[in-house]
């Protein structure tokens, strides 16, 4: 069983999220609608049920709207990431999850950190499949060249994301934020 829930009116839009009994299994923003977060579910976990459940999920929407409030810099809540295939994505997905707020990290370099130096445009792919928005922060993967990169979710909501945690979306301010993961 899947269940569902809807943070209306947010920084990043409409957030939708879904847990499983393993942890917060995806984070959807933009504008999107209950129906197509629905069909996007059935596509990612085929054959499983759905049911909204705000109750089961307040502590996923207690640290998204902490986060989205500015009052939260790190997750804690349990993530499933049963929904990504291949070994590859899923360890660029854990990789990511350590990445501290307000810090960047170029796709080469996340690709080196998951074992595969020279794979940015795997990471690349790995990011734009990403089920879990804002929680493993692929608005915090940038271009080597100091430029913002892609974001699924479009590059304004990208760049909103990461003034939200203070770090300016220009070369010199991605560069600067890009001390990446702790030593």
């Amino acid at each position: 069983m899947i269940y569902y829930d809807h943070i209306p009116r947010t920084l990043a839009g409409n957030v939708f999220i879904a847990a499983s009994e393993r942890g917060l299994c995806a984070v959807s923003v933009g504008k999107k609608t209950a129906v197509a977060f629905r069909k996007e579910l059935s596509r990612m976990f085929p054959g499983e049920k759905f049911e909204g459940d705000p109750a089961r999920l307040a502590r996923y929407r207690k640290e998204l709207e902490e986060y989205l409030r500015g009052t939260r810099k790190r997750f804690t809540v349990p993530i499933d990431l049963t929904a990504v295939h291949g070994s590859f994505r899923r360890k660029v997905l854990e990789k990511l999850y350590a990445l501290p707020f307000g810090r960047v990290v170029t796709y080469g370099e996340l690709a080196a950190r998951s074992g595969s130096p020279g794979a940015a445009r795997a990471v690349g792919t790995a990011m734009s499949t990403n089920p879990l928005a804002i929680v493993v922060p692929c608005h915090r993967v940038v271009a080597s060249s100091g430029g913002i990169g892609g974001y699924s979710a479009g590059l304004a909501l990208k760049r909103k994301l990461l003034v939200h945690e203070g770090v300016p979306p220009t070369r010199a301010g991605l560069i600067e934020a890009g001390r990446g993961f702790s030593r």
